[in-house]
């Protein structure tokens, strides 16, 4: 009987440690509420670049008030970036598509040739703007909006221009207010909010603004509102304008089975606090992890990246070593309480 009970013990041990920890070759799967967003960064890009796409992914997330784990991964010389998140999918979509070159155009009409043709100007990009505020509501007649500071470069210029174009003078109040709708053939003095070469918003210089630009207060304080059609417009704005653009274009995509799993298995290590990046492994720095998707063939060259993510350290199929060390003490406790009976 008492070797039954140890041998039950033992027995029992090694199954907890089990049930308790997967180890080597363990396929690591998603929370239900979790999802993986994301997009193709490119073929051959340097590390200076990746390292850019995940700061600004990052800063994105957290204006945004996304909790999300950011990875990147290579496969087949392709590298991408992967978002683990339980927030709404096509939230960060949205976070990885916009690549943040927005741009303040001046469309005006000029004289040539004895005709009137119009022109269009970029005045401003995103390096211009040092400050950026939050979106404001709109209220009564000011719809809604983003504070903006300018660099005193940037300011000299953007005036300078204006007046030059005649913004500050006649060309007052003047553009249509359904210039948005096609922006390309709209009369007047305009100015337009462009984000990645699309128009989303159409405005006016303002009598105040004006003013402040001849008598050069604009210079002396370089801050003004960017009006959008609606508060979500503005909000997202903000964030794309406080977080810089991206130095390439992010292609949204299916990601390949095997980038999904390096994603999780670095975020499971981020949440888990295991932060290891030896040979093999998946390194897990935080938000920032690197998750590694290439696989070695028996004569040690690398192979095609597949979709299980193994951990390093294991002693076996299924094992880590705190779960053999669980299974030591326990095996040890049955023979010790046996030997007392």
């Amino acid at each position: 009987m008492r070797r039954a009970a140890i041998a039950f013990l033992v027995a029992g041990a090694f199954a907890l440690a089990l049930v308790a920890a997967p180890g080597a070759g363990a396929q690591l799967t998603p929370d239900e509420n979790e999802t993986v967003v994301g997009a193709e960064i490119g073929d051959d890009v340097s590390d200076r670049t990746v390292e850019t796409v995940v700061a600004v992914l990052e800063t994105r997330l957290d204006l945004a008030g996304i909790d999300g784990h950011v990875a990147t991964a290579s496969v087949g010389g392709t590298q991408y970036v992967a978002v683990v998140t339980d927030a709404d999918r096509e939230t960060v979509t949205q976070l990885l598509r916009d690549q943040g070159r927005v741009e303040m155009v001046a469309r005006f009409p000029v004289e040539a040739n004895g005709s009137t043709v119009y022109r269009e100007e970029t005045l401003l990009t995103t390096d211009d703007f040092v400050e950026v505020g939050q979106a404001q509501a709109g209220r009564g007649t000011i719809q809604p909006h983003v504070p903006i500071t300018l660099g005193a470069s940037a300011a000299r210029n953007y005036s300078q221009d204006l007046q030059e174009y005649g913004f500050t003078g006649e060309g007052i109040g003047t553009c249509p207010p359904d210039a948005d709708r096609n922006p390309d053939e709209a009369s007047g003095h305009c100015l337009y909010t462009v984000d990645d070469g699309e128009v989303l918003y159409t405005a006016s210089m303002g009598r105040q603004l004006a003013q402040a630009m001849r008598n050069g207060e604009f210079v002396a304080n370089p801050s003004f509102l960017v009006t959008t059609s609606n508060l979500s417009a503005a909000e997202q704005l903000s964030v794309t304008l406080r977080s810089g653009a991206y130095p390439v274009s992010l292609s949204v995509t299916d990601l390949p089975t095997a980038v999904e799993s390096a994603a999780l298995s670095s975020a499971e290590n981020a949440a888990t606090g295991m932060d290891r990046a030896t040979d093999g492994s998946v390194a897990g720095t935080g938000a920032t992890a690197a998750a590694t998707t290439t696989d070695r063939s028996a004569d040690g060259t690398a192979g095609p990246a597949t979709g299980a993510v193994t951990e390093t350290g294991a002693l076996g199929p299924g094992f880590t070593p705190l779960a053999a060390l669980l299974a030591v003490a326990l095996g040890s406790s049955g023979l010790l309480a046996a030997r007392l009976r």
